[in-house]
């Protein structure tokens, strides 16, 4: 296998810009870096030379941590500035049997969905498969003459996503995907079962905290709470009467358990910290009991720098989300990962979703591809980018040869119970123990 091949995601935040290089056949060696990021607002490009010179900083970490220079990337893309379409998509089975093929068929019907001209599609949701109208969590090999898909097409501003590329092509970089936030994260985090049944995600980020219901692995309820880590900068500045940047460094140093309980000031900063804390939290518990299914919902997972670059969150919010609740803190991973987790997931997330379309023999001619494109109009896709720019690659990280190519092609349709008998296997502590190395 080749390991010096990576899959990169990038997330371009406000505050910082994250990038993660992940590779192995599982997804499961990951590097990951992050820096200060200067020239970008809420998505948007204020400052190009600036950005840029963030961008390079960050990944010039990351090619030192891998020993190889990103030249592609897949781009993370903020829950908060898409929306999402529910739509059906279908495939007739030539060969009368499902192939990966049939599959992708079927989700590229789903996604012609009604957009502007403004936006573009960054990413797919798959709910539910059916064959001959018999469900399936894995429908290879299984026998019929149609197969329908279930789906959640995602669309996003087009000039935002063309601006943030434009900045990376100046340094010969190129997008050759998009993701989503939320989906890279519940599969990087959460089994399959957990995604299905529902859970909460609440990604907390420096300006503001974005809360998202996921069940049948889609987004059924979303909101935006205008409050994170940057608040408690803020408050910690007034209260303190100090500037912005020494709050700041406070701040981090109380998060990181680094500031001495000798500190005079430590009772005040506690104080401080603990109230705006709770208030974003209990903001983000009477949005989720605005989702009239709530109480179905029996887990939620915390993320983000703005909540949870404090190890000990868990104490200082006073009342917290009314479910079972897991705050990916570092000292949970032990390592500053968790502010890059939103890379990680999109990385992670390309992995896994080509797998299933590479050992398919989805790799035909770039001439067919080109003319496939142009007869099927605008829909983007990351399977099509894929197709298109990363075979080769991806085929080496996730060690795919002739042999593999090969196996099993009528290999026994997963159905619902298998996927559950597996949960254990791929619990939310197993997946943690794996990916980061906890003990």
């Amino acid at each position: 296998m080749a390991m010096d091949q990576f899959l990169t995601g990038l997330d371009l935040g406000s505050y910082y810009i994250k990038a993660s290089a992940i590779t192995g056949r599982n997804g499961d060696i990951i590097f990951s870096a992050y820096g200060e990021s200067h020239g970008i607002e809420d998505g948007q490009v204020t400052d190009s030379v600036r950005l840029l010179s963030s961008i390079r900083s960050v990944l010039r970490q990351l090619e030192i941590k891998t020993g190889a220079p990103v030249t592609d990337v897949f781009l993370n893309v903020d829950t908060a500035y898409t929306r999402q379409e529910s739509s059906r998509g279908s495939a007739g089975l030539k060969q009368g049997t499902v192939s990966e093929k049939d599959m992708l068929n079927a989700v590229k019907s789903s996604m012609r969905v009604a957009k502007t001209s403004e936006e573009r599609i960054c990413d797919v949701l798959i709910g539910d498969y059916k064959v001959d109208g018999v469900g399936y969590a894995n429908p290879v090999g299984a026998k019929g003459g149609l197969i329908d898909v279930t789906s959640q097409t995602i669309l996003c501003d087009e000039s935002t996503l063309e601006g943030q590329a434009r900045v990376l092509d100046n340094d010969g970089i190129r997008v050759i995907g998009t993701g989503l936030s939320v989906h890279g994260m519940a599969n990087l985090m959460m089994t399959r079962s957990q995604r299905y049944h529902g859970a909460l995600l609440i990604d907390s980020g420096h300006r503001k905290t974005d809360l998202v219901v996921l069940r049948n692995n889609r987004i059924v309820y979303s909101e935006t709470i205008p409050l994170g880590g940057r608040n408690i900068t803020k408050d910690l500045s007034i209260v303190l009467k100090i500037s912005m940047n020494e709050a700041e460094e406070l701040k981090k140093q109380f998060g990181t358990g680094q500031l001495s309980k000798n500190h005079p000031k430590f009772d005040l900063i506690r104080e401080v910290v603990s109230a705006r804390a709770t208030e974003i939290v209990g903001l983000c518990r009477k949005a989720f009991q605005n989702y009239p299914q709530w109480n179905e919902i029996d887990m939620a997972l915390v993320y983000g720098g703005g909540l949870c670059g404090f190890a000990q969150i868990e104490e200082l919010v006073e009342d917290g989300i009314p479910i079972s609740t897991n705050y990916i803190t570092s000292d949970i991973i032990k390592s500053d990962d968790i502010f890059s987790l939103n890379a990680t997931g999109v990385a992670y997330n390309m992995i896994h979703e080509l797998q299933s379309v590479l050992i398919a023999q989805m790799c035909e001619k770039e001439d067919e591809l080109e003319e496939a494109d142009e007869s099927a109009g605008a829909y983007f896709s990351v399977f099509d980018k894929v197709r298109q720019k990363a075979t080769k690659s991806v085929k080496e990280i996730i060690g795919l040869d002739e042999e593999d190519e090969a196996v099993e092609p009528t290999r026994r349709p997963k159905t619902h119970d298998d996927f559950r008998k597996k949960a254990s296997e791929n619990s939310f502590g197993t997946k943690l123990k794996k990916l980061f190395g906890i003990e």
